[in-house]
This record gives structure tokens, sequence and C-alpha cells, in this order.
């Protein structure tokens, strides 16, 4: 692993945790070198934070599905299939890192692992266009793994906007509070379903 993060520079050659590395420690919910690595391609700078913030979700995966149906395929929005593709490219470069350092990873099986069904729901919960209800309707997952979901996901958003104080980008970390912002509404957060 030290190979990793020396071949990634989140370590110098003599073990000296650099900037990439303390952004990465900031980070737990998700991939640290994958989610370090988009911050630091770029990859949220030109993104709205509702996009932003849903292409976090990719890292939220619940796992609850209910049987599924012969609906159509899930087809993400135009806005976030490039950010999702640039994700999958990331991804794929990182396990092959990880691969030539001889831990046991499948590149393409690592990068095909994000779920875009939650970016898709991520993406409609923030632009706050459909209500919980709505996306229930177009979802094979159930409704308790949608709502640890977006709950993870905030918690990530947490993570990423911390880490990007540490990286001293002001703009990126208010980015990603305007979508953490965004994504806290209705019944998703609410004390109590008892009210």
């Amino acid at each position: 692993m030290k190979r990793v993060l020396r071949r990634l520079e989140h370590i110098s050659s003599t073990d000296v945790v650099q900037l990439k590395g303390r952004v990465a420690c900031e980070i737990n919910a998700a991939d640290e070198l994958l989610v370090t690595q988009l911050l630091f391609d770029g990859v949220f700078n030109d993104l709205h934070p509702n996009v932003a913030v849903a292409l976090l979700a990719a890292f939220a995966d619940t796992g609850g599905s209910k049987a599924k149906d012969d609906g159509p395929p899930n087809v993400l929005p135009e806005e976030l299939q490039g950010p999702m593709r640039t994700l999958r490219e990331t991804a794929k470069r990182i396990a092959k890192t990880q691969e030539e350092c001889k831990l046991d990873i499948d590149p393409e099986e690592y990068a095909n692992a994000f779920n875009e069904e939650n970016v898709k729901i991520a993406y409609a919960w923030t632009n706050k266009n459909k209500t919980f209800a709505d996306i229930m309707n177009e979802t094979s997952q159930f409704e308790g793994s949608i709502v640890r979901m977006i709950r993870r996901l905030e918690e990530l958003a947490r993570e990423v906007a911390a880490s990007c104080a540490a990286l001293g980008s002001e703009k990126l970390q208010k980015k990603f509070e305007a979508g953490i912002n965004n994504i806290k509404r209705d019944i998703v957060f609410a004390a109590s379903l008892y009210l």
C-alpha cells in the first residue's frame, strides 16, 4: 500500500505525508484515494453543486433492492454522464496502479462497481424537483435504502467539504456546502417519522 500511496503522491519517497495525503485523511465514508484524485484532477471544479454532490452518491451504495422488474434501463441525465464517465476512468486508473503494486484488485470490476441509479436519485433529490414518493415510483430500491443512501451522501459531502478546506479551495468547499443544503429536506431528514 505504501507503493500505491507513493505513486499517487499521497506520501513522499521518505514516507512524509503530502498535501494529497492530508486531503485524503478527511474522507472516511468512501474510497478516499478515488475521491481525492477526483478533487485534484479538478473534476468537481466546473460542476453545478447539485451535480457534484449527486456524483458522490455513486459511493453511497446501500445494496437494498426489491426484486428487479423488466422496466426501462436506468439512464443518467445528460449533465451526469460526463462526470460519471470521468469517475469510472479515474477509478480504473487508480485500480491499475494498485494492481501494479501487487494488490488484489480487478480494475474493470472496480470501475463498474459504482451505482449510477443512486447518482440519478440523488440528482433528482438535490434539484428538489421530485418528492420522495416520486423517487420511490422510479426505483426498485427499498425506501429505507434510499433514506440511508441520502444520509450517507450528506455525510460524505461534509467530509469532502472538509477536505476542500484542507486543500485550500474555499470555492469548492462552498460548492459542496451548497449541495448539502439542497440535500437536507423533507422526510429523509425528519427528526421522527411519528410527527
